[in-house]
């Protein structure tokens, strides 16, 4: 599954800080053309590639609930 995520304040090693739905649950995506089109239709600021949006410090990415 494929999660859209930030590091806090831009350090990696701070971890994850994954988008949630409305009722605090992990938005999950099938693909990350999913993620990047739900981005670009609901942040202000697109459309944007993905690349673009990692560039802004907004990643979309595999999740892992081992990792996390």
């Amino acid at each position: 599954m494929i999660g859209i995520y930030r590091f806090p304040h831009g350090i990696s090693l701070n971890g994850c800080e994954w988008v949630l739905t409305e009722k605090g649950d992990l938005m999950l995506f099938d693909t990350s053309e999913e993620a990047v089109k739900w981005l670009n239709d609901e942040v202000n600021g697109g459309p944007m590639s993905q690349d673009e949006w990692e560039c802004s410090g907004i990643h979309v990415g595999e999740y892992s609930e081992k990792e996390n």
